[in-house]
């Protein structure tokens, strides 16, 4: 299991449509990742492009559309759904972001790892 990291203080800084990049370790390696704030809910996900592994953002961790509602790689045009990490148009249609596992405690934000997918019929906060 990896340790979690504290990705804000306090999760309320984080503003509808604002992003903010951290870093983890993941299957004991140190990654890059972002948490977006859409539509009142708080996702994340490890920031690599599913289409070349490269950072959505251009190193600034600003990855919403917020005009379209999507999720922009940068480099590419790859848009994905910030509710699920589904690429729905560009190169690498079809595939999906590495979700993370948030918690806010105490008001601060958490990444807790990668985010577990559920059995059939049961719900996620992501869903």
């Amino acid at each position: 299991m990896q340790p979690p990291c504290v990705v804000l203080t306090d999760a309320s800084a984080l503003a509808e449509g604002a992003s903010v990049r951290f870093r983890f370790l993941l299957d004991d390696v140190l990654r890059d990742a972002f948490a977006v704030r859409w539509q009142g809910e708080v996702y994340a996900y490890v920031d690599s492009c599913r289409h070349q592994a490269r950072s959505l953002s251009y190193g600034d961790g600003q990855v919403l559309d917020a005009a379209e509602g999507l999720l922009v790689c940068r480099h590419h045009g790859a848009r994905y759904v910030p509710r699920s990490g589904l690429c729905i148009e560009g190169p690498c249609r079809g595939a999906q972001l590495t979700a993370l596992a948030l918690r806010i405690q105490d008001g601060a934000l958490w990444c807790m790892g990668r985010l577990t997918p559920h059995p059939p019929g049961t719900t996620s906060p992501h869903e």
